[in-house]
């Protein structure tokens, strides 16, 4: 069962960070100060709940590897799918944007 999680970006101590929160709104990730940083946590997390042999030698999509991808184009292997078939693959999207929020609510209070 893959868990549901959700992308936050936020707005602590003065800098903008990420973090994962559960269903419940619950934190279950470290805050991660920039968004690549967020998305390796998350596939990494993700992949430790599969509980099958892993194939893959890595979490990233090997289409994002400039060498990877290099080799391919030379034999002509280019999936049709420019983005994998594992939901891993796929970019990842802000959930909760509380830091355009409070962004806001601060220039709101200048005026």
């Amino acid at each position: 069962m893959v868990p549901d999680l959700f992308l936050v970006k936020n707005l602590l101590n003065d800098r903008v960070v990420f973090y994962w929160v559960n269903k419940k709104g619950k934190r279950v990730s470290p805050v991660q100060h920039t968004q690549p940083h967020a998305e390796d946590w998350w596939k990494t997390f993700m992949f430790s709940q599969y509980e099958g042999m892993e194939r893959r030698k890595t979490i990233m999509d090997r289409r994002k590897c400039f060498k990877t991808r290099s080799i391919m184009d030379q034999r002509n292997k280019i999936a049709t799918d420019p983005v994998g078939r594992r939901y891993t693959d796929h970019p990842i999207k802000i959930s909760f944007n509380i830091y355009e929020k409070k962004i806001k609510e601060f220039v709101t209070s200048l005026h």
